[in-house]
């Protein structure tokens, strides 16, 4: 069917307008090219092609917990990018989700991807451009992830005697991802064993123990051929039998030391002694720690000359605590402590926690009143409290600040956002800042539209009306401004009115605007929307849909200005029907007369 030439002739302003009012509207979908013949002059028909991956195709050693990205050469609708056009599989399909932005679409794995394994990644001909342009081609490529690395185990500390074969065992070593390993002991202290090389290899390797005293430290690395472990030390303490011993063994430091304070809740009490003390007599009833005569439960353990109490959990905080070492320590020939050893430490107070409490929505020209309740301090100490103004008109009176839970103030006379920043201390130490906006709302002075109002009633937020057209006559006579709250309004056509703005999104309460949360939708007829001699209008935040065309030949239009000026959309979308099929065409005209037959031969 020929193109309607009054439609080409309306489509020319009405997209010089389009650009004009419409400069905020963003298109979001695809724009498909017109059935039934060639796209118009300038129309995209490249399809979109993949430019770059990342991971790149072949790539080896990729991080288990990466995204998988595409560029195109162009950006694309993304609605089609979804699980169905953007594939990954490794053993099996992988989850996750699929999102895009202009140009880039990411796949995020719901969970980290298995080491050392050959991934496929696929993209299907679903994925369109914004001008409806399908991939030509499917798209594959492969990537292969990092192993995990393998990890060390030097097996645990050795006593033994001067001059003695000392075999290392590493066998508890293991990789992940079961490659076999390579092992290196590199010696890290204590006198050489290495044959100068300063390391041993295999998983087991031997040497004989030095003929002194000493402590020989070793550091075990493992490695799979692609990654190495962390090291993992081994300490092998050399001895000498002694003479005979007959001193008693005396506390030489600990850790904490006495009196000390500000000490770490997580915190291992250590003594150090004179020599080396006999392990079996590093006991809970040996190693006490007490807070206020209660004990604390731990383990006891003892290495060389040093014994542990390591706590089964934190420490109060800003608590003194009594640490008792008795005379049932004993060295390694038998002598016990000459007497007790006490000494006393103090614990760092936990710092407090700072709740500045719920987000506010209120009018302007409200009380508001902030709360700071929930503010706890894990040691039961009092607070004090410090709100911060940081962003909006100032409330504070100049200073800047507020002190106390729950301070008060009046809300500014215009629509704003307040910040503040909640600080609370112990008298110790500060938390960290906790922040609380609050929003300032204008009065808003107009019309007011529920789909559940009645236009029986005043108009008002508290008793809106139900239509729009009811909503339009009577925004004149409150200063030309219409509310509409959240839900699709029905009706054959909106027509426009001049002076009069029309402003969507709003919840049920009128309190909060938030078009992309609260959708307010016009369903209308052919022409859904009309502006017909209008000037000074304003349709802010609306969703504008038309049905489809039904008389022959004629278009659906979102919206139709004729003769109007000064009309702004403003984070609309607008969404026409179809047009209607053309009518039949006539039949062609009557063929002349044949030409006159030639003269018959002689008989």
């Amino acid at each position: 069917m020929p193109p309607n030439p009054w439609r080409l002739a309306f489509l020319v302003p009405l997209l010089a307008l389009s650009l004009v009012s419409c400069s905020e509207k963003q298109a979001t979908e695809p724009v498909v090219n017109p059935p039934g013949g060639s796209p118009p002059p300038g129309t995209d028909t490249t399809p979109p092609t993949v430019t770059q991956t990342q991971p790149s195709n072949q790539a080896n050693g990729v991080d288990r917990g990466t995204a998988i990205h595409a560029v195109f050469s162009e950006s694309v609708a993304e609605s089609t990018a979804t699980g169905q056009t953007f594939v990954v599989v490794g053993d099996a399909p992988v989850t996750g989700t699929v999102s895009a932005t202009g140009s880039t679409v990411t796949f995020t794995p719901s969970s980290a991807l298995q080491g050392e394994k050959t991934y496929t990644a696929t993209l299907t001909t679903g994925i369109y451009d914004r001008a409806g342009n399908h991939l030509a081609q499917n798209y594959t490529w492969s990537f292969t992830t990092a192993g995990q690395a393998p990890v060390a185990n030097a097996g645990p500390d050795q006593a033994v005697e001067a001059g003695a074969t000392v075999v290392l065992n590493g066998s508890g070593s293991f990789d992940p991802d079961q490659k076999p390993l390579s092992y290196t002991w590199t010696q890290t202290a204590g006198p050489d064993v290495t044959n100068g090389v300063g390391y041993l290899i295999t998983a087991s390797p031997s040497f004989q123990a030095p003929a002194q005293a000493t402590t020989i430290e070793f550091n075990l690395t493992v490695s799979d051929g692609i990654q190495t472990s962390l090291p993992d030390q081994i300490r092998i303490y050399v001895s000498v039998t002694p003479p005979v011993d007959h001193t008693p063994p005396s506390v030489t430091s600990t850790d904490p030391a006495n009196n000390a304070t500000g000490v770490d809740r997580g915190t291992t009490v250590r003594a150090s002694f004179s020599e080396s003390i006999d392990e079996a007599t590093a006991t809970s009833q040996t190693f006490r720690l007490e807070q206020n005569g209660s004990a604390v439960g731990g383990a006891v353990s003892a290495s060389g000359s040093t014994i542990l109490f390591t706590p089964s959990s934190a420490l109060q905080g800003d608590r003194t605590y009594t640490a008792t070492i008795t005379t049932g320590i004993h060295d390694l020939a038998g002598n016990a402590m000459a007497q007790e050893y006490t000494w006393t430490f103090r614990t760092a107070g936990q710092p407090p926690i700072a709740n500045a409490g719920p987000d506010q929505s209120v009018d302007a020209g409200a009380t508001v009143t902030l709360d700071g309740t929930g503010s706890v301090d894990p040691d039961g100490s009092p607070l004090t409290y410090t709100w911060s103004q940081t962003a909006g008109i100032d409330v504070t009176g100049g200073s800047g600040t507020f002190s106390g839970a729950t301070p008060s103030f009046t809300a500014p006379s215009s629509a704003t956002t307040l910040t503040f920043s909640l600080v609370v201390n112990d008298g110790t130490s500060s938390s960290t800042p906790d922040v609380v906006q609050i929003v300032v709302n204008a009065v808003l002075t107009g019309v007011f539209v529920r789909p559940n109002g009645d236009d029986a009633n005043a108009g008002t937020k508290e008793a809106p009306l139900r239509t729009v057209a009811a909503a339009i006559a009577a925004a004149p006579a409150h200063g030309g401004t219409v509310y509409l709250a959240k839900g699709t309004y029905s009706q054959d056509q909106f027509a426009l009115a001049s002076g009069v703005s029309l402003y969507g999104g709003y919840d049920d309460a009128f309190q909060n605007r938030d078009p992309a949360a609260n959708v307010t939708v016009f369903s209308g007829g052919a022409i859904a929307l009309l502006a017909d001699g209008v000037s000074n209008a304003r349709v802010d935040g609306i969703t504008i849909r038309s049905a489809d065309a039904t008389g022959p030949g004629s278009s659906s239009y979102a919206a139709f200005l004729r003769g109007s000026s000064g009309v702004t959309f403003h984070e609309c979308t607008l969404e026409a029907g179809k047009g209607a099929a053309g009518t039949g065409g006539t039949n062609g005209s009557a063929g002349t007369p044949g030409s006159s037959g030639v003269a018959g031969g002689s008989g």
